[in-house]
């Protein structure tokens, strides 16, 4: 995105003339202010390839508060996410691979640096996914290799529009 701003320092009761001629216009009848995400839900897909496969998991999740009887444990696993979920998976195969059909997951954003961190809970670990993570205020783009790279996957978060 290109931003030009054009200055014209006249007196106030000066005018300005422009010789005529065809000029771009702004017709944007926005307020101007960026859309503000719902953080609450998670709305995402992941595309894995994997042994010349490619296939879609398709994400939909919701946010967990305190209430959540392990959030002690995965704010002290991840204490600057800023966000937790759960999230329901499909299809539960995937390129010949098992898929866990609900996952937790945590986030760091940072709307200011355009960055973000996607983080995975399980019984077993925690890992950090945020390879190649970028954050446009509104989606959340990232990919991570699994087994040493033999599996890509490339995935997206779609936060919807907060209504207010």
């Amino acid at each position: 995105m290109t931003l030009i701003l054009l200055l014209s320092c006249t007196p106030s009761s000066g005018s300005l003339s422009l010789p005529e001629g065809t000029y771009e216009t702004d017709t944007d009848t926005g307020t101007g202010v960026a859309p503000t995400p719902d953080t609450s839900v998670w709305i995402g897909e992941r595309d894995i390839s994997y042994d010349g496969c490619n296939d879609t998991l398709v994400e939909d999740g919701f946010q967990l508060d305190e209430d959540w009887e392990y959030y002690e444990y995965v704010q002290d696993e991840c204490s600057k996410c800023t966000h937790f979920y759960e999230v329901d998976v499909s299809p539960d195969e995937a390129c010949g691979l098992a898929i866990s059909t609900t996952v937790y997951r945590g986030l760091i954003l940072d709307a200011e640096e355009g960055s973000a961190e996607v983080w995975g809970f399980s019984n077993r670990d925690t890992t950090e996914y945020d390879y190649r993570a970028e954050f446009d205020g509104m989606n959340v783009d990232y990919e991570y290799d699994l087994y040493d790279g033999y599996v890509e996957i490339v995935g997206r978060i779609n936060f919807p529009e907060l209504e207010e």
